[in-house]
């Protein structure tokens, strides 16, 4: 398509970055699309594909210069093929934006970065563990999991976690006192802790500084969607709008 336009496309460095955490069949479809948009505004001049790593995700710029000097005007088509990419992209844990410059045509996605956020589960049942490790696989996610509440600032400590999952629900200790020393100790003060239990506690969990709440037994899609919930608590909103 390009070719038939005379349109150059230009990728930049792309060596160093980590691996994406979206699903190959999801990440073509989306790269597809974005340059079919970026290919109908750009006949006969250039687009220009650059990354970078933002944290812990990958932030793609695709921008499309017309060789002339007409205004881009983004049609029914176009806006609907965008639609498309927001949902696949949206479901992948990550953004899209699009900017309002009338002299090219800009889309900025960012994308999670393949197991770049340790999750520290605290849950004295290892087949739990287990279950979260597989839920997780294939995600921005990395779980290391502590069956001994003595050992999480161990564990912290080695891991330096970006989210906590804990269970209130443990014969050794009680879930709650957990949950306050995490929340009293200078390296966890800051971090979102996930409380995932069979109790109705929410109200409770909440006052007592958890950031989220997940009944027992949960989905993946459940597990992922308050993960990606936490994510914003950490993650820096994304203003960029050049390459």
């Amino acid at each position: 398509l390009a070719e038939q336009s005379q349109t150059t496309i230009e990728v930049g460095e792309l060596m160093g970055l980590p691996p994406l955490a979206v699903h190959p069949v999801a990440l073509n479809q989306i790269a597809l699309s974005v340059l079919s948009v970026a290919l109908s505004h750009a006949e006969g001049g250039t687009i220009a594909v650059s990354a970078r790593r933002r944290r812990w995700d990958i932030e793609v710029c695709v921008r499309a210069a017309p060789a002339d000097d007409r205004e881009i005007n983004i049609s029914q088509d176009d806006r609907a093929a965008l639609a498309m990419v927001q949902e696949l992209v949206h479901v992948s844990g990550g953004t899209v934006r699009l900017s309002d410059r009338t002299d090219r045509l800009q889309i900025l996605l960012t994308l999670p970065a393949l197991n770049q956020v340790t999750v520290l589960v605290i849950d004295d049942n290892a087949d739990a563990l287990q279950l979260f490790e597989r839920y997780t696989v294939g995600t921005r996610y990395r779980v290391v999991g502590v069956q001994n509440p003595d050992e999480v600032m161990a564990a912290v400590k080695q891991s330096n976690p970006q989210l906590v999952v804990l269970d209130v629900m443990m014969p050794q200790v009680d879930g709650w006192k957990v949950l306050g020393n995490l929340r009293q100790h200078p390296a966890t003060g800051d971090v979102p802790v996930v409380i995932c239990t069979i109790l109705t506690q929410e109200r409770l969990a909440r006052s007592l500084g958890a950031s989220g709440f997940l009944r027992k037994p949960c989905t993946r899609q459940a597990l992922l969607e308050i993960l990606n919930q936490q994510m914003a608590l950490v993650s820096p909103p994304v203003h960029s709008t050049a390459c």
